[in-house]
């Protein structure tokens, strides 16, 4: 830069070189007396002060100060709030008043092509007036069509106002010219189109919808941010001399206010933080963080405010039900009953203070009063209030993901809900899903702000990439300040293999139940069973079992029929279903019993299926009852409903507060227990509940040589429920009373026998169910770890059916209680079958975590309570200084791609069942073809097979263009790999092979593969398509309107059939729609337009369907239109008649709009025929098929002819009119001869056919009847 030194005058003395440019913006006046001043000379000087200020806010860095809020409102319009911000470039951008615009406005006024010298005021923004704007800068060119809009402001500067200019020095001192005297400065707003660098995230897991657009813009804008200024983290980059350099200067003059999504003409969501930063840091600071991969604060702080503002917003919005969330109601209703309670505490406290001031006496003023006062009401809002918050957290998994937001910044805040039954762990894993790896902290609060300081450079969090791969799950800690650590020393206890068998055989046999881990067998309750002892040393037991059986038809068939042929209890009718059972266990033969457990897989499939049919019942009956407040008129739990075979759940859940053989003489210890029976059926369910409760004494204990013998006491109490043979609904509660002996023997076996008089427990010589004693024989052998146990019941002198034994076989293994066991799912099966029927919510719940327990992830995860309602997360940090063990290689995953094509639905329900039950002959039997091997890379969902292969393959296969169904199992080593890896494959491979589905895919998991001969492979997939079916609809067209009335009366007195018999109307195509079931087919309009001719436009047009369907209106609707017809106008009816008449899936009714043609009257003689002349007056009138266009004109007419002693009245169609459209118009006339009150006069009324005299004489007359639909005569004469 030159300059000038050599002509400067130094102020002040200073060594060095001293460089003061010539064109150095800050130049300013030197002022001196006698200088003569310009206009030009003040602009100067203002503009140094201007130029000063801008290059002194360019040091502290752009953006907003305060204000400039941005909020949509009613009628797509947004308002800007006043604010303070600096630009780039150091000017300042102030709004000191709020304004409101129309976003179609702002966005049309933002294109480059709007250049207006005035900028016009924004509509109701009083105060704003119009001013000549001083142009300086222009906008960008935005790409048509872009949805996404940056919202921001530029700096205005307009001239304003008029003023006299005083004539210069040498001027006229006469001229007169204005001059504006203000300038004045604002800011233009401008909707620019938003161009984003970063591609918009993706999953394979989760189909991103509408609204998770917002989080995934926010995404990628947060990249383009980071990428504005390259980093030089890198070879190259370490090489570069920047690093020798200073800072460069921003650049630019627009400051982004926030990021706008418009789609179809509405608001997809309104965001400041995605593009709204903070005035905060000075440019060099910021573009050496960005230069080093780090995020300056002003960026960091912005992805955390739009993270706590979008899920403020989402939280404020209940989630969608497509269908799939059972608990919306109940949720709904919480929400609302609290809103309620909070306003009645407002009343009641207002109301209770005014009742003090008045002198009501105090019992009268009690009686207004509540009866725990205003104490009682407010501890109401606030338990309340508190299962409202927890409402909102217990939708179903992935509630952030449900509601739009796929990506967190590296910290940030989500609420909790405080409570002793529903942990931080609960909470927050149903929040963010399974696709991070959480980790769960204590903290003191003041913790937590270094924390989320600690994260402001690290990358954002994503909660979709562990859902595509569950290898790279995101590590994510949770710090809850001051939680509760719950369950520390939480253990597992002891699994057992458990299998019981009801037998009725002589009580000296030994026999026990024996069988594989594995299988299952015909009649034998299986399960997993666990076992523990608590740290209070009380003694637990649980064991939840399933059986398939042979149908038990006969048996409730023969219970039911006894129980009505007497009056009997609950405990006559327990005996005799005993003695049933009996009789029916005697006839089974070995080659039966062998046969059953052949089919062991089949029945883990139908275990399978009932959990899946009983959640989904329950979530049915939890909607229900949230809608209408109890189960009236809900049908009970059926079942799988198959012929041939029933099912029995079993839930045993037992707890004693010590080991009686430790305790000593007095000792009280209590004792638990709850056995619940349910035989699931479509007619006559079976359901038992026994719920027993007391204190076992200890009276006394003596030491023999066999072992100890320990005599005691029971007294409690037993509560009886049962559906059963009758007894429908029964309830009892039965004190019990028994002494109880209990004998230790046989130390090496460690065997223990149980002996319970229970012939007089109830007192007066009752007993419970007529049980005489209760035999209770366990053996416990140590290698391998074996417990057997026989239970005998012995009947008392009522019945004479001798005793029932319950054999139960407990074989030690803790893998029953992991994810994936058959035992497992089989318990778990049967606690969602007892849930059905079982009347206390938590139920399935609380068996699950009694039968399970809580097995920690490792040994360091906490179990954590909180005890505020808030948590923070951030990514977690973590460094490694060792050398770690290698990571084991995963080797590829093979799964053979089966796939059928079916036609209806009832296919499709029969392929699912054979896929589900494992059934090999019935998979092939229906036809499923070998597609392709598919391989998966090793622990991932990313398929391995090339694109175009498989692609190639699957189209070979001709597939139907709707996926319906989708099922995959896992064996071997891909098995371990876990279900969540196992649905991504899934999900993966259907995204590829057939795109996203219009209706969500019926996709499960397999728990057993069916023989396929899979050996060598890592599993199957099992795909079903639906074939595209013919979408047609039937048409017929009516003749006319009033043909139409006619129809319309029958099909409501006499049903739709007989009507289409006894009405004339002609049918006249076949119309098929294209697949997506909306639009025709080209043949269709073909034969369509062919067949109206040239008819009229549809006037109307209705659509007959067998129950609701909503397309059929949109598909009667686009023939309608065709036709000339208005879609909106289509009325839908219902009639089971179309079933019979049509094979397709409705039937359309049209009729035409009636044409305006001249009809003529006249008033003539008759003698056997009618007599025209000249004189004969004629009346001419517009008819609009039977109406007549004018009636008053008509009614007129009628009064000119009808007074001339006329008796008689006839009507001809003419004009090629149908003849009924004679009927027609003599029913119009003689209506409106009623309303006139000629009736009685017009004694004669009839149909008419010209004669040809008749023709020729109207034809003389200039009156050819070919130009009329239709005449009408009045005669004096009566006619014969």
């Amino acid at each position: 830069m030159p300059t000038t030194q050599d002509t400067l005058v130094l102020l002040n003395a200073s060594n060095g070189i001293t460089l003061i440019p010539g064109d150095t913006p800050l130049t300013r006046l030197n002022y001196f007396d006698g200088k003569f001043l310009k206009a030009e000379d003040l602009q100067a000087e203002q503009t140094y002060l201007r130029q000063l200020v801008q290059l002194s806010n360019q040091a502290g860095g752009a953006g907003v100060v305060n204000g400039f809020d941005l909020q949509a409102t009613a009628g797509q319009r947004l308002t800007l709030s006043p604010g303070l911000a600096i630009d780039p470039d150091g000017r300042v951008l102030l709004l000191p008043d709020a304004v409101t615009f129309e976003i179609a406005t702002l966005i049309e006024r933002s294109r480059p092509t709007v250049n207006a010298d005035t900028a016009a005021a924004p509509n109701d923004t009083a105060g704003f007036v119009e001013c000549e704007l001083n142009k300086v800068h222009g906008t960008a060119t935005p790409v048509p069509g872009v949805g996404l809009y940056l919202i921001g402001i530029v700096h205005a500067e307009a001239l304003c106002g008029h003023e006299d200019m005083v004539a210069g020095l040498c001027a006229n001192a006469c001229a007169t010219q204005t001059q504006r005297p203000w300038r004045r400065e604002g800011v233009v707003l401008q909707a620019l189109p938003l161009q984003l660098r970063t591609p918009l995230s993706t999953s394979t897991a989760v189909l991103f919808e509408q609204w998770h657009l917002r989080s995934r813009v926010a995404s990628s804008y947060f990249a383009d941010e980071a990428l504005s200024v390259a980093q030089l983290i890198s070879r190259a980059g370490l090489q570069s001399s920047v690093w020798c350099r200073g800072a460069l200067a921003a650049v630019g003059s627009f400051v982004p206010l926030g990021v706008l999504a418009m789609g179809s003409q509405q608001i997809l969501f309104l965001d400041q933080w995605i593009a709204r930063r903070e005035r905060i840091d000075g440019d060099p600071r910021r573009y050496w963080q960005w230069r080093m991969m780090m995020r300056p604060w002003d960026a960091f702080l912005a992805q955390i405010l739009q993270f706590q503002c979008q899920l403020r917003d989402v939280w404020q919005v209940e989630a969608e039900a497509d269908g799939d969330d059972p608990c919306q109601q109940l949720r709904k209703l919480v929400v609302d009953a609290s809103s309620v309670v909070n306003q009645l505490e407002r009343y009641y406290r207002a109301t209770s203070e005014h009742l003090a001031k008045l002198d009501l006496g105090a019992d009268r003023a009690e009686s207004y009063l509540l009866s725990g006062g205003t104490s009682e009401l407010g501890h109401l809002v606030n338990r309340l209030q508190s299962a409202k918050d927890m409402i909102k957290l217990m939708p179903t998994d992935r509630l952030l993901i449900r509601r739009g937001i796929v990506e967190l910044p590296s910290a940030g805040y989500l609420p909790v809900v405080p409570s002793a039954n529903f942990t931080v762990n609960q909470q927050i894993r149903q929040m963010m899903g399974e696709g991070v790896d959480l980790r769960f902290c204590i903290v003191r609060p003041d913790y937590v702000a270094e924390a989320l300081q600690e994260a402001q450079h690290m990358e954002r969090i994503s909660l979709t990439r562990g859902l595509d791969n569950p290898q790279q799950k995101e590590e994510v800690d949770i710090l809850v300040p001051d939680g509760e650590i719950l369950g520390v020393n939480a253990k597992l206890g002891q699994g057992w293999a458990g299998r019981l068998a009801f037998l009725f055989s002589d009580p000296s046999s030994q026999a026990h139940v024996t069988s594989d881990h594995n299988t299952f067998e015909r009649g034998v309750l299986a399960g997993a069973a666990r076992s523990e002892k608590q740290p209070d040393g009380s003694l637990r037991f649980c064991f939840g079992a399933m059986a398939e059986t042979d149908s038990l038809d006969s048996f409730s068939k023969d219970l039911r029929e006894w129980a009505a042929a007497r009056k009997n209890s609950l405990a006559e009718t327990t005996w005799h279903a005993a003695d049933i059972l009996r009789t029916r266990q005697e006839g089974v033969s070995a080659h039966a019993a062998a046969e059953a457990t052949a089919r062991t897989d089949a029945m883990a499939m139908r275990y399978a299926r009932l959990k899946s049919e009983a959640e989904a019942y329950r979530a049915k009956r939890l909607a229900y009852v949230a809608k209408s407040g109890d189960t009236k008129g809900l049908s009970h739990f059926a079942g799988l409903t198959e012929d041939d075979v029933d099912h029995v759940a079993l839930w045993i859940g037992t707890r004693i507060g010590t080991n009686p053989l430790a305790s000593s003489e007095g000792a009280s210890i209590p004792c638990l227990l709850d056995l619940t029976i349910l035989v699931p059926r479509s007619a006559n369910s079976t359901f038992v509940d026994l719920a027993g409760s007391g204190r076992l004494r200890i009276d006394h204990i003596q030491t023999v040589a066999t072992g100890t013998v320990i005599q005691a006491n029971f007294t409690g109490s037993v509560v009886l429920q049962g559906l059963f043979g009758g007894q429908s609904g029964t309830r009892k509660v039965v004190p019990i009373n028994a002494p109880v002996v209990i004998g230790a023997r046989d130390a090496e076996t460690d065997s223990l026998v149980v002996n319970i008089d229970l012939r007089n427990s109830a007192g007066n010589g009752e007993s419970l169910l007529d049980i005489d004693t209760l035999q209770l024989f366990v053996a416990l052998r140590p290698n391998p770890l074996q417990a057997r146990a026989l239970m005998v019941l012995t009947g008392g002198q009522k019945n004479k059916k001798g005793s029932i034994r319950f054999n139960l076989s407990l074989d030690a293994n803790g893998e029953v209680l992991k994810t994936g066991n058959p035992l497992r799912a089989a318990s778990e099966a049967a606690i969602q079958v007892l849930a059905t029927r079982e009347n206390t919510p938590n139920f399935a719940a609380d068996a699950l975590a009694d039968l399970f327990g809580t097995r920690p992830a490792g040994s360091d995860v906490l179990t954590i309570l909180a005890r505020k309602d808030w948590v923070l997360f951030h990514r977690r940090r973590t460094r490694q200084c060792g050398l770690d063990r290698a990571p084991t290689p995963v080797d590829q995953r093979r799964y053979q791609l089966f796939h059928l094509k079916i036609d209806t639905e009832a296919n499709l329900q029969a392929a699912r069942a054979a896929v589900l039950t494992a059934d090999a002959a019935a998979i092939t039997s229906l036809g499923f073809a070998q597609i392709s091997i598919v391989t998966f890379d090793g622990g991932r969902s990313t398929i391995a097979t090339p694109a175009a292969d498989l692609l190639r393959d699957w189209q070979q296969a001709n597939p139907g263009p709707a996926l319906r169904f989708g099922a995959i199992g896992s064996q071997g080593a891909a098995l371990s790999e876990g279900e969540a890896l196992a649905r991504a494959r899934l999900v993966a491979l259907e995204l590829q092979l057939a795109g996203t589905q219009k209706t969500a895919v019926d996709n499960v998991l397999l728990p057993i593969l069916p023989p396929l001969g899979l050996s060598g492979l890592d599993g199957g997939v099992f795909l079903v398509t639906l074939a595209a079916s013919v979408i047609c609809h039937e048409v017929y067209r009516l003749p006319s309107v009033e043909v139409l009335q006619r129809f319309n009366e029958t099909v409501k007195t006499a049903g739709l059939a007989k009507a289409l018999s006894q009405i004339p109307l002609s049918s006249i195509a076949h119309a098929e729609f294209q697949p997506d079931g909306k639009s025709l087919t080209p043949t269709a309009e073909v034969a369509l337009k062919k067949a109206w001719g040239g008819s009229p436009a549809v006037f109307d047009a209705q659509v007959f369907t067998v129950g609701e369907d909503a397309e059929v209106k949109v598909q009667a609707g686009n023939i309608s239109r065709l036709l000339g017809g208005n879609p909106s106008d289509v009325r839908a009816n219902l009639s089971g008649d179309v079933a019979s008449l049509t094979s397709c899936r409705a039937l359309t009714i049209l009729t035409p709009r009636s044409e305006v043609r001249p009809g003529l009257m006249v008033l003539a003689p008759w003698d056997d025929r009618f007599d025209l002349n000249v004189n004969t007056p004629f009346w001419q009138h517009e008819w609009r098929g039977a109406q007549p266009v004018d009636m008053l004109r008509l009614e007129e007419s009628i009064r000119e002819a009808v007074p001339n002693d006329v008796l008689s009245l006839a009507v001809a169609a003419v004009g090629g009119s149908p003849a009924a459209l004679a009927d027609h118009v003599l029913d119009t006339v003689k209506a409106a001869l009623a309303r006139l009150g000629f009736a009685r006069q017009v004694q004669f009324m009839r149909t008419y056919s010209l004669q040809t005299k008749e023709v020729d004489r109207l034809k003389d007359l200039g009156r050819d009847p070919a130009q009329y639909q239709s005449i009408i005569f009045f005669t004096a004469n009566p006619l014969n």
